[in-house]
């Protein structure tokens, strides 16, 4: 059963416009994650799913059928949110029925239904606790078995992980992936952590002020971000994006007073690097693409910080040359070894891996090959 959102727009009675022109098809059995910062409009999106909003315009499309006109229960979709909303004065027990009764299932549907629910989350040691029993990855699992007590068609999940300490929702993390493989249920699930996008979904939707910026693969959006939005907020840390003025007779891109060549991303951007030339560029360079060096090769930097994270580093970098301009801040990051450490304040000089470049126009869209 595909769900297809048809050029989505919504506004709301403030005049803030939500989403702008969403278009995305969500495919049978696929686990779908909608990511982005605070008020991209992930979760709108995910109410208007649920029909607990409806659209300023556009279409929303279940198999085929159109469900702007079905009421919420009608269209047999079940969403778990970020604070359990468990009844507090109902055990484990009544809480997983409580959908089936509302439902008016007879008691044997009632109890084979919860019977493979919680065998599914190994919920069989408390259910006849209460919530306030339960620690936060319980509760949790408790509101994903209530939801899917209800076989729905379509399973939305809000930010579910954001109240558990990290090392319980790597744990979560993993427990979802299982059972959505499991149960094979259409899911869409809604983050602001981008780690948490890239670990669970199959494909990943980026929003920023309410449009998408990308929809594709984990791997597609980190190697091949369409936007220097995307390249930006996708990673750990995300991409450095500099600033450069490309220099078309020697295929070289400026960068203050010094010049990088370009030569190597010629495969991959082809006749886009010789349409303008002159043309303002911002340059993408993943953390690991960049070396420090102490024997004055390459561009004169500042050591800042340092983080050292056991099984490698981050050295945060300031450049000399202060005509360089540097997207959202003054610094770029690189990631080295663990055994390759300087201390805060060196002088030292930094090389950039060119077949490792993104390329993006000054508007902030990937070049590509025309």
């Amino acid at each position: 059963m595909p769900i297809e959102l048809r050029d989505i727009c919504k506004t709301f009675d403030n005049g803030l416009k939500a989403l702008n022109h969403i278009n995305l098809t969500i495919y049978q059995g696929e686990l779908l994650v909608l990511v982005g910062p605070s008020g991209c409009g992930k979760s709108t999106l995910l109410r208007l799913l649920a029909g607990l909003d409806k659209p300023s315009s556009g279409d929303i499309v279940f198999a085929g059928e159109g469900v702007l006109n079905q009421a919420p229960q009608q269209r047999n979709v079940a969403m778990v949110f970020q604070n359990y909303a468990l009844y507090p004065h109902k055990s484990v027990r009544e809480n997983l029925l409580f959908p089936l009764v509302m439902q008016k299932l007879d008691k044997q549907a009632q109890q084979q239904r919860l019977n493979t629910v919680v065998q599914l989350l190994s919920l069989q040691s408390f259910l006849d606790q209460r919530p306030h029993q339960l620690s936060g990855g319980q509760k949790q699992r408790v509101a994903m078995g209530r939801a899917l007590v209800r076989e729905p068609r379509l399973f939305l999940l809000d930010e579910p992980l954001s109240n558990l300490d990290a090392k319980l929702r790597t744990q979560i993390r993993t427990e979802i992936t299982a059972l959505q493989k499991k149960i094979n249920i259409t899911t869409v699930y809604v983050t602001h952590d981008q780690v948490e996008a890239m670990t669970l979904g199959q494909r990943v939707a980026v929003l920023k002020d309410g449009e998408l910026q990308q929809l594709d693969e984990p791997s597609v959006l980190y190697d091949k971000p369409a936007t220097s939005f995307v390249a930006n907020f996708i990673g750990n840390p995300g991409m450095n994006l500099i600033h450069a003025t490309y220099n078309d007779q020697d295929m070289t891109a400026k960068i203050g007073q010094q010049y990088l060549s370009l030569k190597p991303c010629e495969m991959e951007y082809g006749e886009s690097l010789h349409t303008s030339p002159g043309q303002e560029l911002i340059l993408g360079i993943r953390p690991e693409a960049l070396n420090l060096n102490s024997k004055k090769a390459g561009l004169a930097v500042k050591v800042i910080a340092q983080e050292n994270l056991g099984h490698e580093n981050l050295i945060y970098i300031q450049f000399n040359d202060t005509g360089i301009q540097i997207e959202s801040g003054d610094t770029i990051v690189a990631r080295v070894k663990h055994e390759v450490q300087f201390e805060v304040g060196t002088d030292v000089h930094v090389t950039v891996d060119a077949t490792k470049l993104h390329l993006f126009s000054k508007n902030g869209r990937r070049l590509s090959k025309l």
